[in-house]
């Protein structure tokens, strides 16, 4: 393990931009325009070694030369980059922050060794069922989600925690097109039953609190994560639909 000293993205701040982090890409994607095509500028969401997790655009002008440098679950280290404060009409963010991190020429990318530094594979924030209704009236923020895939597909049922709010053990997941397609595909390979999936950045739909997908949405199926074996020992348990959620949890 290294033994360097590397700032972490819980300390970000404006003003400075000799920022050196070594973190792991947790996820890559792209925006489209209305007409359906790519922008060439494209995003990141990247984890360090506190569990802090940040969102980094990559700007077009320096697109080409970034991403093909990238891979999606390797460590790097990340020096020279601004910080960002997102505007207010700013829609679907990852995380509930008001910053972001923006790559410039000047910003330097070497990859690391696995062994240099221990970061974790993924870090999600996920909520109650209950709260997804709060959630789906707004469109700042993207959810994380876990729950058992079930066939065929239960009936909703509803109990109440020690706050005495409604909670739901069942809600519709919706996928549309291309991505749809990608977790029907994966859905053929050999899982241990039942599925648990773990949705990152998900978007809660209003209308009947569907949980969705935009372009920054991934999705895990029987993920090797923590959450998931917990879930997974619940899952033995009788009254495992009347167990009490955690109200939030980053795990």
């Amino acid at each position: 393990m290294t033994s360097k000293k590397y700032d972490s993205f819980r300390d970000l701040k404006k003003g400075k931009y000799d920022w050196n982090v070594t973190a792991r890409i947790m996820n890559m994607w792209r925006g489209y325009t209305n007409q359906g095509d790519p922008f060439q500028s494209f995003n990141l969401l990247l984890i360090d070694n506190k569990r802090s997790r940040i969102h980094a655009f990559v700007p077009g002008n320096v697109a080409c030369k970034i991403e093909s440098t990238l891979q999606v679950g390797s460590i790097y280290n990340f020096k020279n980059f601004t910080v960002r404060e997102y505007k207010l009409d700013d829609k679907f963010r990852h995380l509930i922050k008001d910053i972001q991190i923006v790559f410039s020429n000047e910003t330097k990318i070497p990859d690391m060794d696995e062994n240099e530094m221990f970061i974790e594979q993924a870090v999600f924030d996920f909520y109650d069922l209950g709260e997804l209704n709060n959630i789906s009236k707004q469109t700042t923020y993207l959810t994380d989600v876990i729950g058992v895939i079930k066939i065929p597909v239960p009936t909703l049922s509803r109990f109440t925690n020690k706050l005495n709010h409604e909670q739901r053990n069942s809600v519709k997941v919706t996928f549309w097109d291309a991505f749809a397609e990608l977790f029907a595909e994966a859905l053929k390979e050999e899982y241990e039953y039942p599925f648990i999936i773990t949705i990152g950045s998900a978007r809660i739909q209003e209308w009947n609190n569907d949980v969705s997908h935009v372009g920054a949405t991934t999705f895990y199926l029987n993920y090797n994560h923590h959450s998931v074996g917990q879930l997974r020992k619940m899952l033995k348990e009788d009254m495992f639909c009347d167990c009490e959620l955690t109200r939030r949890r980053i795990v």
